[in-house]
């Protein structure tokens, strides 16, 4: 076989063998991702405090939020709302309590979060906290209202019984202790209108002093 021969099957196999590695794809498709860590609100009283978005030192934004809300729980019942305030640490602002840091507001709590910057959300999460204190006196206003109502009602029955049983003890008393003795006849001398009578105390029943003017006999009778 000469030159030219050998060239052109050299040039034909060239053509027809395949490529050594498949063509990659020119994209590779976005793969979905799943947060590792959600969201997870600090709730106290009803009133959303702060929402932890991202881990902070190894702990997890649920984490987070409970060690938060321990340690305000307690600052909180020690301090009261007075020594509300936010500070500055290396990792970001934090929300303090006495001085003392109850929790730290980290670029991940406020990612997605239009406009939103550390130290306005750190402002606004201490401004939750001390909205707390009036909540807590409005509660405790209604509570005495609540206690006032209560108290009240039970006076007036009170009351009502008293007076239902002060009544019921003048009807006893004048239906079977008292009451106007009517006409009376003298045991002396036997006269009726000449008789008069006077009604004396007495704790249990009631006691008539009777006088005869025609005879001026006097005897007591019930």
């Amino acid at each position: 076989m000469n030159k030219w021969a050998w060239q052109g099957l050299l040039a034909l196999t060239l053509v027809w063998a395949p490529p050594p590695f498949p063509a990659a794809a020119a994209t590779s498709p976005t793969p979905t991702v799943t947060p590792d860590n959600p969201s997870i609100p600090l709730v106290l009283n009803g009133i959303t405090v702060m929402v932890f978005r991202s881990p902070f030192m190894g702990l997890s934004p649920s984490e987070r939020a409970e060690g938060a809300k321990k340690r305000l729980q307690e600052f909180l019942q020690e301090y009261g709302y007075d020594e509300i305030g936010v500070g500055s640490t290396p990792q970001g602002p934090a929300v303090t309590i006495h001085e003392d840091i109850m929790f730290v507001v980290t670029p991940g709590d406020i990612r997605d979060i239009p406009g939103a910057n550390l130290r306005a959300t750190a402002e606004q999460a201490a401004e939750a906290l001390r909205s707390l204190e009036s909540q807590e006196r409005m509660e405790a206003f209604k509570s005495k209202v609540t206690g006032f109502k209560v108290s009240t009602k039970w006076l007036l029955i009170l009351v009502g019984v008293a007076g239902a049983m002060v009544g019921g003890l003048y009807f006893l008393k004048s239906r079977y202790l008292g009451g106007d003795p009517g006409s009376l006849e003298c045991p002396r001398c036997g006269n009726e209108s000449s008789v008069e009578y006077e009604e004396e105390p007495s704790s249990f029943r009631v006691i008539y002093k009777y006088h005869c003017r025609a005879c001026d006999y006097r005897w007591f009778g019930s």
